[in-house]
């Protein structure tokens, strides 16, 4: 890697920088590899509140399984897409082969993605209970649906894989989220 590249955070639909930056060091050379914008106390609440706003906005909840489905194959596209790269971030940042890196923290990445893709289309979202006869013939209904905003806070290495393996159940039940590496202050 040539130039060391800087990551800003996505806020509210807005990619945006922070005053203060993280520095991405490999283990083996303690070279700076890649710079990443450190969030405050007020970006984690801003990114909180916007969370909870879309989540009563409602418009993401309302979105049938299967095009939520179709969001998480395209961010598993664009990391495919972008594998190579990642990988070899990864692997100067945590210090794994760039094989492995690949493998592991990008590939688990993409595939946890498409597993709950594939979730998405196929689970039952909404189910008939079993028939009641007594007092009266009825049935009741199982809706699973979102109730609110969670908040992660994710280890500082394999920044791809933690968050993937940690968001990507919550997007097909239209859950929103918010993730943190663990260094964030709070």
């Amino acid at each position: 890697m040539d130039a060391v590249r800087h990551y800003s955070m996505l806020v509210d639909g807005d990619w945006v920088d922070a005053g203060d930056r993280f520095e991405i060091r490999s283990p083996a050379t303690e070279e700076l590899v890649a710079t990443v914008a450190k969030g405050s106390r007020e970006d984690a609440d801003r990114a909180i509140a916007a969370a909870k706003a879309a989540h009563a906005d409602g418009q993401w909840r309302r979105t049938p399984p299967a095009d939520r489905a179709a969001v998480l194959d395209a961010i598993a596209d664009r990391l495919t897409e972008q594998a190579g790269e990642l990988a070899a971030l990864e692997a100067l940042e945590n210090g794994a082969p760039v094989r492995q890196a690949g493998a592991f923290q990008i590939g688990f990445s993409i595939a946890h993605l498409r597993y709950f893709a594939n979730l998405a289309r196929t689970y039952a979202f909404e189910r008939t209970g079993p028939l009641m006869r007594v007092p009266t013939l009825a049935s009741g209904i199982v809706r699973r649906e979102p109730i609110g905003v969670c908040a992660a806070i994710v280890r500082g290495t394999s920044r791809c894989c933690s968050p993937c393996g940690r968001s990507a159940p919550r997007w097909p039940r239209a859950t929103r989220s918010w993730s943190s590496p663990t260094s964030a202050p709070r």
